[in-house]
């Protein structure tokens, strides 16, 4: 009979390393074969760790979807098998192991967002060990890049939606009550933009007064076509494809101009000539 510690191995051999002969004679039929007996231990493991993972990580999930990350998950659980019975320790090295697969490569990316990830939920249990509580997903934990976490958390702060907040400063929804068209932007607008970025609430506000929107953008993703359904006329993409970031950002300004002029001139009826 093999000792323990072979048992250990064995079981470990067969549930993550696909050794199908490691457990062989000392697993019972009762009417089941004996390797897919096994199999639903082996199945159950790795769904528990890819879940571990994807909810370690659920920007690298969107980033690979969720097929790529189940065949990482199963590599990764073979590189580096969960020691500890704590499965929020199971993701640790995922980062490292992400850098040397993609290192150098197109993908070489996916390693600093796992690191920030990682980073971020350290930061959340620290917080939750320390005050008792944590929201990480709380409604503006994430502006100023993780800086509404610290002061919702740790100062008591309550959380606005900027726009709203500027938009009653300057008196937004009055001025929009009389206009033609609006116009507002973003430097990046995709679906994230209706979660309460600036142009969406800019949108929202013109809504209730039937006013059209357009959007403009130094890049629009196709699933920006989202704000059609919130009152955007029209998406306007001020940047060619394909250009360098240093000089996209070094030519906004004029680029936005010469957007802004050519959308004046398609609506016609607006005077932008003497502005």
């Amino acid at each position: 009979m093999p000792s323990l510690r072979e048992l250990q191995q064995r079981f470990y051999d067969a549930l993550l390393l696909d050794d199908a002969t490691a457990l062989a004679g000392l697993v019972r039929t009762n009417g089941l074969d004996p390797e897919d007996r096994v199999d639903v231990y082996r199945n159950n493991a790795r769904e528990r760790f890819r879940k571990t993972l994807a909810a370690d990580y659920p920007v690298i999930l969107q980033l690979v979807g969720e097929q790529c990350l189940r065949g990482l998950a199963r590599l990764y659980m073979r590189e580096h098998p969960s020691r500890s019975g704590d499965l929020q320790s199971f993701g640790h090295e995922f980062a490292a192991f992400l850098a040397m697969r993609y290192g150098g490569g197109e993908y070489a990316y996916l390693a600093d967002v796992a690191r920030l990830e990682s980073a971020l939920t350290h930061l959340a249990c620290v917080t939750s060990s320390t005050l008792g509580h944590a929201h990480p997903a709380r409604a503006g934990a994430g502006a100023a890049g993780g800086l509404g976490f610290a002061l919702l958390e740790f100062l008591g702060a309550e959380s606005q939606p900027g726009v709203q907040v500027v938009a009653e400063a300057v008196g937004l929804e009055d001025a929009i009550a009389g206009a033609d068209w609006v116009f507002t932007g973003e430097g990046s607008v995709d679906a994230q933009t209706v979660q309460g970025k600036t142009p969406f609430g800019v949108a929202q506000l013109a809504r209730r007064h039937n006013v059209p929107v357009i959007v403009f953008g130094g890049r629009i993703s196709p699933d920006a076509s989202i704000l059609h359904q919130h009152g955007v006329h029209e998406l306007v993409v001020i940047t060619p494809e394909g250009t360098p970031v240093e000089k996209a950002l070094r030519d906004g300004p004029a680029a936005l101009a010469r957007a802004t002029a050519e959308a004046c001139r398609r609506l016609g009826s607006l005077n932008c000539g003497n502005r």
